[in-house]
């Protein structure tokens, strides 16, 4: 039997099936531990499936006598070296599907969704659980120079943290990444949402997770400031000045700077603009004079009622006026209603409920550029409150944990 098994191989192009048990044992151990820790991982995916269809091919071809006819024709042999071929190309293409093309991709391929199929998830709240994750992305500081923008016009140096995720590779410029701006709010910093390069807080872990369990597409997300030398500097409403002045650094150092560097889509469609509190006017903000560099936004416990924009109507403290104002800024820059979205939320024991409240009222009331939709993404606004949730960091996370799949979804059509 061993005799007829070797000269079978030698004539066919299958691996002998005693080198494939070698193979598809051990394969079959590695998809039992990550089974057991929740992780259906790159090295099954890439390993075992192949291992198996060359295994079920060579069982066929023994139990069934064809070995026999093989030897004995030299048309059957033709046949079956073109079937093995085509094997092979099958599995190639299986493996390039997984990894390959021009974006990161990861597991098997996914149902195309249209936008009304993208569910508004608001209830899930990420447990903590640093055991979970195998697929770690790395932290690190970025340093990048400006400018004041204001009548000092001092050069200044700052920096960010920037999250890359598990497989980033600098020297892969093939691959690109969708990418997230992320501001903290009135007295934060760098280090609020994801912690310091030397220091992660768990949020950014949650990112991880989110990317390891397939809920979103790998992302690059970058923590920055809009104060100067990365410091709080003056009282009052000096966030509401800095935060209109902003636009300069943030448009002509602090996108082209990263994005000069990191693997990006560098367009408008791939970025999005997200920020909490005081991050969250700021964010707002763009949306009425940067269009032309996002078309995704995310406001958490944020409203315009706490720009400078709203001194400019006096008359006006219901806040009726908010809707319509937004939507005369995105008209002037040239863009329309299916040009943007806005993925808004507050919590119901949040200070900042009433305002933002008002606001997604006021954009209610102007139909023919907001079209709100809370159960799914079929509109160009979705909102919702954090039930219990307060202006604090586990809000936050609430927020990003139900937002960046839906993001990650509406970029790329995928579930």
């Amino acid at each position: 039997m061993r005799e007829k098994l070797l000269k079978f191989c030698k004539k066919i192009f299958v691996l002998p099936a005693g080198v494939t048990a070698l193979i598809a044992v051990p394969s079959f151990l590695v998809l039992a531990l990550f089974v057991i820790y929740g992780n259906s991982g790159k090295i099954y995916q890439i390993l075992t499936v192949p291992v198996y269809i060359l295994n079920v091919y060579a069982l066929i071809i023994i139990c069934t006598g064809l070995d026999r006819l093989i030897r004995k024709s030299k048309i059957a042999r033709i046949i079956f070296r073109i079937v093995e071929c085509m094997l092979v190309a099958a599995i190639a293409i299986y493996v390039y599907g997984l990894y390959g093309g021009s974006g990161p991709k990861r597991g098997m391929a996914k149902k195309t969704l249209s936008r009304d199929e993208i569910k508004i998830t608001k209830g899930a709240v990420w447990s903590w659980n640093r055991s979970e994750i195998k697929e770690s992305g790395t932290y690190e500081r970025f340093e990048y120079t400006t400018n004041t923008y204001d009548s000092d016009n001092k050069v200044v140096k700052k920096y960010a943290n920037v999250y890359l995720p598990y497989g980033y590779n600098p020297d892969d410029t093939e691959t690109k990444y969708d990418i997230m701006y992320l501001f903290h709010g009135r007295g934060g910093d760098t280090d609020t949402f994801m912690g310091s390069p030397e220091k992660p807080r768990d949020l950014k872990y949650m990112v991880d997770h989110l990317i390891q369990e397939e809920k979103m597409r790998p992302m690059i997300i970058v923590n920055a400031t809009y104060y100067s030398d990365n410091k709080k500097k003056g009282e009052g409403n000096y966030d509401q000045e800095i935060i209109e002045n902003y636009r300069n650094e943030l448009i002509h150092d602090l996108i082209p700077s990263v994005e000069g560097k990191y693997h990006t889509y560098e367009d408008r469609d791939h970025r999005i603009l997200a920020g909490f509190s005081m991050g969250s006017v700021m964010t707002i903000s763009r949306m009425m004079d940067s269009m032309e560099y996002f078309r995704y936004y995310m406001g958490m416990s944020g409203s315009i009622f706490w720009s400078v924009h709203n001194t400019s109507f006096p008359d006006n403290p219901d806040g009726a006026w908010a809707g319509k104002y937004i939507a005369d800024k995105i008209r002037e820059q040239g863009y329309g209603k299916d040009d943007f979205y806005l993925y808004a939320a507050v919590g119901t024991l949040d200070f900042a409920q009433e305002t933002v409240d008002k606001m997604i009222e006021s954009m209610e009331r102007n139909s023919d550029m907001f079209q709100i939709n809370n159960e799914t993404a079929a509109g160009n606004v979705s909102f919702w409150h954090g039930n219990s949730e307060e202006h604090s960091y586990h809000a936050k996370r609430r927020y990003l944990y139900n937002a960046l799949p839906v993001f990650s979804a509406l970029i790329h059509g995928k579930s």
